[in-house]
């Protein structure tokens, strides 16, 4: 299976239920983008705070070798 031309070159990048590219429960999918979309509506302080963390912080990794 081809992957779509405008999948995301990153692996760690959030993709949208509209570009996956294998079937899975996307009623489920699209639910958890709302949820995302909300702020992570009903999640604790600190979930909210490590989901922020862990998506929308750039972490750079040591390139070793180089």
């Amino acid at each position: 299976m081809a992957i779509r031309p405008d999948f995301p070159k990153s692996p760690h990048s959030i993709l949208s239920p509209d570009i996956r590219w294998f079937l899975a429960d996307e009623a489920l999918r699209k639910k958890v983008k709302e949820w995302r979309d909300t702020g992570y509506d009903g999640a604790s302080d600190t979930s909210k705070a490590l989901f922020n963390w862990w998506f929308k912080t750039e972490h750079l990794l040591p390139r070793f070798g180089c």
